[in-house]
């Protein structure tokens, strides 16, 4: 699997799993972020890698940090690369 192939699943687990766990809807984030529910659907899924001010707007709808998703995603991708079928992205509340 190529860097980018693991940056963009790692990415939208990441994504999907924040987003469940803060009790959003794709409907709601794609509302708050001013994107399209299929383009954050495409980006959970891996399919789609969105640019920098898509990922700014969705942390914004979201409510979290650029510098912990990048450090959780860089660790994902660490272990996939090391051949770990297995991880999990430990979140931190913002208090």
């Amino acid at each position: 699997m190529e860097d980018q192939e693991i940056y963009g699943k790692c990415l939208g687990l990441w994504l999907k799993i924040k987003r469940e766990e803060l009790g959003f809807t794709q409907a709601d984030v794609s509302a708050n972020a001013d994107i399209s529910e299929k383009t954050l659907s495409m980006i959970e899924r891996g399919e789609r890698s969105p640019g920098s001010f898509t990922l700014f707007k969705i942390a914004n709808a979201m409510n979290f940090s650029l510098d912990q998703l990048n450090q959780d995603v860089y660790t994902c991708m660490n272990e996939v690369k090391n051949g770990s079928r297995t991880f999990s992205f430990r979140f931190r509340n913002k208090d």
